[in-house]
């Protein structure tokens, strides 16, 4: 993954946006998976150090759908920015606190766990 290319694919969609906004959807489509993948996939940088504090990513996706449909079920009229602010910021406080208190202390016992069902003579 080249990073040249992630900043011209980052450019392209910036500079079709300003300049070109009718074939901006073009642009999106062509540079965005490269874009994604290439964050994905990084094999080193600060993006990789938010990993240290915790994987919010399972709790974002579980959490994203019910808190977006609560908050229009209580203010059906809500703007559509508004909803993805509030259901961003509330499904990561949620992921945040499924993480530390969840999950995390849940894969710790994975060790536990695994003992309780193994099988004498079963190999593992």
């Amino acid at each position: 993954m080249s990073s040249a290319l992630f900043a011209v694919s980052v450019g392209t969609m910036l500079g079709v946006a300003v300049f070109f906004a009718t074939y901006f959807s073009l642009a999106y489509m062509l540079c965005l998976p490269y874009c994604l993948f290439y964050l994905a996939y990084v094999p080193k940088g600060p993006l990789l150090q938010l990993n240290r504090v915790g994987d919010y990513s399972y709790g974002i996706y579980i959490y994203a759908f019910p808190v977006q449909q609560s908050l229009l079920a209580l203010f059906p009229a809500i703007a559509i920015w508004k909803l993805n602010y509030l259901a961003m910021a509330i499904s990561l406080l949620f992921a945040v606190l499924s993480w530390h208190w969840i999950e995390k202390p849940m894969l710790q016992q994975r060790g536990r766990v695994r003992e309780l069902f193994r099988w004498p003579g079963v190999a593992a």
